[in-house]
């Protein structure tokens, strides 16, 4: 048997024996709510159970004194609005609290805390049953008592706007809970008529008429002020799968029924039904939302397994239905059976009964004494004026403690900006006298290096220059491929004429080349270097080129070096400024603390009035016939009129003072011209000194371009005169081998006149080929890229 219980609603400590003595005191006198103070002690010690979960029978028995306790209060004409708030937790959500001064609202809530601690006594004894013949029957009595609450709730008053922030205090909310009691009496009487054996048919009866409950319990959670809140997911949807599982048993036990009366056709529709509803019910059971109703956990498993082993057992009958059937066949058929009604017997109980049987605290008797002359017209009116009393005094303090609390924020302001400004002029004066000529010069030098990379272009012109530098590298590379190109054709010549004529004497191609190639060979060994000097060139352009990139984006219109010799004047004027305004600033801190002073002296004043002054002696001057809304307001300005007064002219004299403050504080947190000027210089020159590093590198890989592209042209012009060279001798050599065959084939080829000497009369020819004095050159004036090996660059 599984039982949905609902939580209990908590309550925060108050102090409301105060609240009673403050109450009674507004009302009745000083003297009045001074004998009364141990009757309002009375109530504090019976309220404190409240703050408590309700579930042993002596909370049980603290709640109804507690109860009964404040319907004797409220009988004897104790105001139910007293000056302290009651905090009640929502039963359903922890976070959901409702606030209210009304003690009806104590009333509602110990009720169904009540309901709560039955409900919790009936599962108590539920688990009794085995051991306690009549336990069954007690937690039947506890859940009907636990209904007659949760109606009692439904039905009390409830102050204005509650229910809308605490959904379980709902009408509704609270007819679902007492239908899901009934419905787990209900369970118990069927727990009780199984133990002792009755027929199906009572047993279906005393299901359906739980599953009616349940569904009622649903269907009042469907209300439109309810569907979508915490109460409807905790106590809606349970109930629910309650009403699904209990039908399906219901349908079960009819089915059983049919068995026995041998009505097999209704037996196996009865089967049926029960079988898709048991399933259904599982379905529900697993959907139920166990993260967020922690409290249900225990709920959904025991219902789980007792809607598996329903849905397992009827199964089990649907496979022996058709034998069933068979074994039925040979036999005499009985009487059909009337179809089955729900069986609703429980009722809830009579707790009005039970509260007026509980005795009142004795120390509550004393109430009746004094609360009962004063009539209920001129008590009204006597809480009226206490109410417009505290409402009026509490908004003229509320604005002077709100003055008050501006003025001493501003106060410190005011010397924070002082302080920050005095922290300026010593900033500005330590700048002045640590600014020299050689920063100024360091500044103008890096201003220099900025505006010189954005004239010369930036990243466009060492991109040209990039470009450049490649293009006549690859020219170069042309050139030298071409000088090959010749000697290696040279030395074919030569091997081909010698080939042809072994005899032939002659100076060798090797031989008579061999200045040309030394010269070449050095050549190409300066062109590699200056192929690494290309390498890294181009990883400084990856490297650097986007922080030159930003370097153009620098305004550098209009900026120079800053000129320090108008700080140190800016600085005593900026100083003059501040201690001229610092003191003034003084004078309104001496009046500000003396406006400050009086207001503590005016809120004293107000609460010393208010504190002994007795409303009921006032306003029982009065006629009866005379009282009216106008007339409290008139005593009111009677008594009050002056000191209200006193705290609007000390909130004027504040709210003058915090405006001459604020004006104070805005004049020394603006700076002068002059002073915005050098400042945006700074900020300029810092946005200069930030990429100066990327102008010094613009600087440094544009002079290794013009550099690369001087040697390179210088190269070319080199090789073009070499190339013109061999050209030269190589055609020379063509026409002697020429020579030298037309000799052979005459036969005048064995005369040794004929031979060429081995000397090379094409040796002067690199006589006037100079040493390039790019790369290798060691005299050179300058250092650059090309001629550092590669594994000094980054």
């Amino acid at each position: 048997m599984t039982f949905l219980l609902p939580g209990a609603k908590l309550a925060t400590k108050v102090d409301i024996n105060n609240a009673i003595y403050k109450s009674i005191l507004a009302t009745r006198g000083k003297q009045t709510a001074s004998q009364l103070l141990p009757a309002s002690a009375a109530i504090q010690q019976l309220r404190a159970p409240v703050t408590e979960p309700p579930n042993t029978d002596v909370n049980r028995q603290q709640l109804l004194t507690y109860l009964r306790a404040l319907d004797y209060l409220l009988e004897h004409k104790l105001p139910a609005k007293l000056p302290v708030q009651f905090l009640w937790v929502n039963a359903f959500d922890a976070n959901s609290q409702c606030v209210t001064n009304d003690v009806n609202i104590d009333k509602v809530a110990v009720a169904f805390n009540l309901a709560v601690c039955e409900a919790f006594l009936a599962q108590g004894a539920y688990r009794l049953r085995r051991t306690d013949p009549s336990a069954l029957k007690t937690a039947a009595r506890h859940f009907q008592t636990s209904a007659g609450y949760f109606r009692m709730a439904a039905s009390l008053p409830v102050p204005g706007g509650v229910r809308n922030v605490t959904p379980d205090l709902y009408p509704a909310a609270l007819n679902a809970l007492e239908m899901i009691m009934l419905g787990n009496a209900q369970q118990v009487f069927y727990s009780i008529a199984y133990e002792v054996g009755t027929p199906p048919s009572m047993l279906a009866r005393f299901a359906i008429g739980a599953r009616d409950f349940f569904s009622i319990a649903h269907e009042s959670c469907r209300d439109a002020d309810l569907v979508n809140s915490c109460v409807n997911t905790y106590v809606g949807t349970p109930s629910r799968v309650l009403a699904t599982y209990y039908d399906a048993v219901a349908h079960s036990c009819q089915a059983e029924a049919h068995a026995r009366a041998y009505e097999m056709s209704k037996q196996l529709t009865q089967i049926a039904h029960a079988k898709h509803l048991s399933a259904l019910a599982l379905e529900q059971v697993k959907a139920l939302d166990v993260d967020s109703l922690a409290s249900i956990v225990k709920f959904r498993e025991e219902l789980l397994a007792q809607a598996d082993n329903l849905y397992k057992d009827i199964v089990e009958r649907e496979e022996n239905a058709e034998e069933e059937n068979r074994k039925i066949y040979f036999q005499s058929p009985a009487a059909s059976i009337t179809a089955i009604q729900g069986r609703q017997s429980v009722k809830p109980a009579d707790v009005d009964t039970i509260i007026a049987q509980q005795t009142v605290d004795q120390r509550l008797r004393a109430f009746a004494d004094f609360l009962e002359p004063v009539s209920g017209e001129r008590s009204g009116f006597i809480s009226m004026y206490s109410d417009m009393v505290a409402h009026q005094l509490a908004s003229v303090v509320a604005a002077l403690n709100t003055s008050s609390a501006d003025l001493r924020h501003l106060m410190k302001r005011s010397e924070d900006a002082i302080e920050t400004s005095r922290a300026d002029v010593l900033t500005l004066a330590q700048h002045t006298s640590s600014v020299s000529d050689e920063s100024r010069k360091s500044d103008q030098t890096a201003i220099d290096l900025v505006k010189n990379t954005q004239n010369k272009g930036g990243m466009r012109t060492i991109r040209e220059l990039q470009v450049q530098v490649m293009n006549m590298a690859s020219d170069v590379r042309t050139q030298v491929q071409k000088i090959e190109s010749l000697l290696a054709a040279e030395d074919e010549e030569d091997r081909r004429l010698r080939a042809s004529y072994p005899a032939v004497q002659r100076a060798s191609s090797a031989e008579l080349t061999h200045a040309y190639r030394t010269k070449l060979a050095k050549m190409q060994a300066d062109l590699r270097q200056a192929a690494n000097a290309d390498a890294i060139v181009n990883k400084l352009i990856e490297k650097h080129g986007q922080s030159i990139a930003d370097v153009e984006q620098i305004q550098m219109k209009g900026l120079d070096a800053p000129d320090t010799s108008v700080y140190a004047t800016e600085s005593a004027n900026l100083s003059a400024r501040v201690e001229s305004i610092a003191t003034k600033m003084k004078a309104q801190h001496g009046t500000s603390k003396v406006l400050l002073s009086r207001k503590d002296d005016v809120v004293e004043a107000i609460e010393t009035k208010k504190a002994l002054e007795e409303p009921h002696k006032i306003l029982l001057a009065i006629p009866e016939e005379e009282l009216n809304v106008d007339r409290v307001q008139e005593v009111i300005q009677d008594e009050y009129g002056f000191l209200k007064d006193d705290a609007r002219t000390l909130r004027a004299d504040m709210l003058h003072v915090c405006d001459a403050l604020t004006d104070m504080i805005c004049r020394l947190q603006q700076r002068p011209q002059a002073d915005k000027v050098r400042m945006q210089v700074e900020e300029r020159m810092k946005e200069v000194y930030r990429v100066q590093a990327a102008a010094v590198k613009f600087k440094e890989i544009s002079d290794h371009l013009e550099h690369g592209a001087s040697f390179y042209a210088k190269e070319q012009d080199l090789l073009a005169k070499l190339l013109q060279e061999i050209s030269d001798f190589s055609a020379a050599r063509r026409s002697e081998a020429g020579d030298l065959r037309k000799q052979y084939q005459s036969g005048m080829g064995s005369h040794q006149g004929f031979y060429p000497s081995t000397s090379n009369p094409y040796s002067q020819g690199v006589s006037h080929y100079a040493t390039p004095s790019y790369p290798g050159n060691t005299n050179s004036a300058q250092s650059h890229p090309y001629k550092r090996h590669q594994s000094q660059y980054p």
